[in-house]
């Protein structure tokens, strides 16, 4: 099982959002951070049981897009590796 810290947290590497309104960046930080836990925890569940490397792979990722159809493909996929596929038809 996978133990998540603060460390794991995705930054936000836009400085013009830093920029522009720091308090925005925290919420899309914290957004997507929650999002990427959320599909390591269903990949768990199911006893998918992501690798270190595919947890790194979802928890950098800040594009909520994506994050929103790995969370999708989480509850259907027979494996993490399918889940991440960037060519997945759905």
């Amino acid at each position: 099982m996978l133990i998540l810290g603060p460390e794991a947290v995705p930054r936000v590497a836009d400085p013009v959002v830093a920029a522009v309104n720091p308090e925005e960046e925290g919420r899309t930080e914290g957004w997507c951070a929650g999002r990427a836990r959320s599909v390591i925890a269903i990949l768990e569940e199911r006893g998918l049981d992501p690798t270190d490397a595919e947890c790194a792979t979802i928890l950098g990722t800040t594009d909520d897009a994506m994050l929103e159809r790995w969370l999708r493909r989480a509850l259907k996929e027979s494996s993490t590796a399918r889940v991440l596929e960037v060519d997945a038809s759905h």
